[in-house]
């Protein structure tokens, strides 16, 4: 690969960060997405990690 391919895919992945980070910034914890059996997994799996923090 080039070097402006490179310097391509960091700009995507750079982009794709600040929108993900920004859709999950706008989402509402409490509300639909509570209906998703991945998201309650997500939630108890960082519970866990935050009850096994000192």
């Amino acid at each position: 690969m080039s070097q402006r391919s490179y310097s391509g895919l960091f700009v995507a992945r750079k982009r794709f960060d600040q929108h993900r980070r920004q859709l999950l910034e706008s989402l509402d914890p409490s509300g639909p997405v509570c209906r998703l059996s991945s998201w309650n997994l997500l939630m108890n799996e960082v519970e866990q990690v935050v009850k096994g923090w000192p």
